[in-house]
């Protein structure tokens, strides 16, 4: 009579209990510790029973906890379930046995399966009987527990099978838990390594916008996460099972490849050493070139990062597979690596797909943003105001010719420049196209950028007191600069409706200089609307129109510094200045009067001298500028301010 060999064998099931049993049950204590006994807790202290709080997912109850054992539980178990392929004795015992591999693989991938289930599966009893027996209603619903176990088994499956997985692709268990952690993370962390060095190279490449694309579902662990608030898709749910059954396929398949003598090798399979010895070189590559991209700013470094990266990564690499640090003779493999890398780079740099030339056609294009960065287009419109689209063909075909502009000058680089712009056109078709450049200056596409900024509808998308309705305004607030607390209400609606379209043209006639150039102000403008929204907006110097509309109003003299304010004032060069801050922050004036009675500072006492300085206050924001220091009346030490030398009046260029 033929016997027959049983999938379930009792005696391995009981050294299998005795080895990993132990972890199902610390799993059922925290669990329990982390919902029905915490859960107990709430009902049992009314005050912490929030009836009008919505109540959201069962993971919010000791979150840290339950994230901690759903992925660390499942790589724990399949550590010590198949610790046996790690250990020669035991693997020798284990496979003279009269089971088929496959069908050892199926048992003790059942046997951890029910040491995830249990836990789950009795803290999810619990929980259903709290809710009958109790007023748990307020806390949870009996589908909030399903919903729970569920998910919880799910990412706990992903990543047994996973860690079951790497175990068939190494012989030393170290290494299959530390891998196990890196390949949950590895489709995200790769992703963002390759779009980040791919903008160093990529002119145009708008990395933070792909990088942005909810990214976070290749890794179980951050995905996790969103339990908190809610539950996976449907379509998520589908590719895990999806993902699970092909990890286990695939961990067959390696079973039934793997040799009994590849005991404490780092790499079981012969034929994946090199996959991981090139991934590994790849990876360390990527980062060094991310951190000198990041943190030197030139390519020269960037390159540089490259090699040393490619060389440690492949020293260690070498290592692990080989068992020692003698290698010295395994260089062969890392030319041709490098051989590789730099054609792919050389690749890269010919944009045989013509990205970085692409501009779309203007009948494509039914909107555009022009903004200074990827931060402010990817900003909800409530929290950045000035992030609206444009639609007029003027301003499109403007665009247009500033990305073609930027292109013709190769600008882009990382080498560039520290400025940048993002442009993002939004076509008919609905698909975006985006670009971010870094830019040595802004001034280089001036002629490019001017017809856009000067647009009343760039303004007015950019500035929403541009487009304000007088209407709405509950009241105006304008406050001078400086240490005295002057200040301006407007409440009634007709100097409301004045004064707002006053502003509007004032920002509307502005050129581009005006909006682009560090400009001196006299005071702040703040417009409160029946929204309870505040929108700010700077009292330049160079609004003749509200200066005018003030005077009439004589409430000039309350909007701004006036010179009656101050009893003199004291301009030096900056290169010429010996003046140290004290340790309460002021000025020594004794050693700024010094300076005038040596010829290094001018003393300016005349109102109309005074009332010039005040108007171009604060238009200096660099070493080419003077320092001024404003006395008031009746204080003691000054204000400090700065004037570029191209605002500065005649006479304090004579001295």
């Amino acid at each position: 009579m033929r016997s027959r060999t049983s999938l379930f064998n009792r005696e391995i099931f009981v050294q299998t209990f005795r080895s990993a049993g132990w972890i199902s049950i610390v799993y059922l204590v925290a669990l329990l510790f982390a919902l029905p006994l915490r859960i107990a807790m709430d009902m049992t202290d009314g005050n912490a029973i929030d009836y009008y709080k919505p109540f959201i997912t069962l993971f919010n109850y000791h979150s840290e906890i339950q994230m901690l054992f759903m992925f660390g539980v499942p790589i724990l178990l399949a550590l010590v379930l198949f610790r046996y392929l790690n250990s020669k004795q035991s693997s020798v015992f284990i496979h003279s046995l009269p089971i088929k591999r496959p069908a050892l693989l199926h048992h003790f991938t059942a046997a951890g399966i029910l040491f995830l289930l249990a836990p789950v599966f009795i803290t999810s009893v619990i929980l259903l009987i709290m809710h009958a027996a109790s007023n748990a209603e307020s806390l949870f619903s009996i589908t909030d527990v399903f919903q729970w176990a569920g998910q919880t088994l799910l990412f706990s499956l992903l990543t047994f099978v996973l860690s079951i997985f790497v175990g068939m692709l190494t012989g030393m268990t170290a290494v299959q838990g530390v891998l196990t952690v890196i390949m949950l993370l590895f489709p995200y962390g790769i992703s963002i390594l390759v779009m980040v060095n791919l903008s160093y190279f990529l002119n145009g490449f708008a990395n933070l916008f792909y990088m942005d694309r909810n990214l976070e579902i290749l890794s179980p662990v951050l995905t996790a996460p969103v339990l908190l608030d809610g539950m996976l898709s449907k379509l998520q749910v589908l590719s895990y099972i999806v993902l699970i059954a092909l990890l286990y396929t695939g961990s067959i398949f390696l079973y039934q490849k793997r040799r009994i003598e590849s005991v404490s090798q780092a790499i079981s399979i012969r034929g994946l050493q090199p996959v991981f010895i090139y991934g590994v070189t790849f990876c360390t590559m990527l980062f060094a070139g991310l951190y000198y991209g990041e943190t030197q700013n030139s390519t020269s470094w960037i390159i540089f990062g490259y090699i040393a990266g490619s060389m440690l990564g492949y020293l260690i690499a070498t290592m692990i597979v080989e068992k020692t640090w003698r290698v010295a003779g395994k260089w062969k493999g890392f030319v041709v690596y490098a051989a590789s890398a730099a054609a792919l780079l050389f690749l890269i740099q010919l944009d045989l797909t013509g990205y970085e030339k692409a501009v779309p056609a203007e009948q494509d294009i039914q909107s555009v943003y022009v903004l200074d960065n990827y931060y402010e287009f990817s900003a909800p419109e409530d929290q950045i105001p000035y992030k609206k689209k444009l639609y007029s063909k003027q301003n499109i075909q403007s665009v247009r010719a500033l990305h073609q502009q930027i292109i013709s000058n190769q600008e882009g680089k990382i080498t560039a420049g520290h400025d940048t712009i993002f442009i993002a056109y939004k076509l008919k078709d609905g698909e975006h196209l985006v670009r971010e450049y870094n830019i040595r200056s802004r001034e280089t596409f001036k002629n490019e950028l001017r017809p856009i900024f000067e647009s009343d509808e760039y303004k007015k998308a950019t500035n929403p007191i541009a487009a304000l309705d007088s209407k709405v305004v509950d009241k105006i607030k304008i406050f001078s600069n400086g240490p005295l607390n002057k200040s301006v209400t407007l409440a009634d609606p007709k100097d409301i409706t004045e004064f707002t379209e006053i502003a509007q043209r004032e920002l509307l006639n502005e050129s581009y200089e005006m909006m682009t150039e560090n400009q001196p102000v006299f005071s702040g403008i703040e417009f409160l609307t029946s929204d309870n929204n505040t929108h700010y907006m700077d009292y330049k110097t160079s609004y003749k129109t509200i200066e005018k509309w003030l005077t009439n109003k004589g409430e000039i003299k309350n909007a701004r510094i006036m010179p009656d304010d101050l009893s003199h004032a004291i301009v030096f060069k900056q290169e010429d200045q010996d003046l140290k801050e004290e340790e309460d922050g002021m000025i020594d004036v004794k050693k700024l009067n010094k300076l005038v009675e040596q010829g290094k500072a001018l003393r300016v006492e005349d109102k109309k001298q005074l009332d010039a300085i005040l108007r171009v206050n604060g238009s200096g924001d660099s070493d080419q500028s003077y320092l001024v220091a404003l006395f008031y009346q009746e204080q003691k030490f000054p204000d400090i301010g700065r004037i570029d030398f191209n605002y500065a009046p005649g006479f304090m260029k004579d001295f």
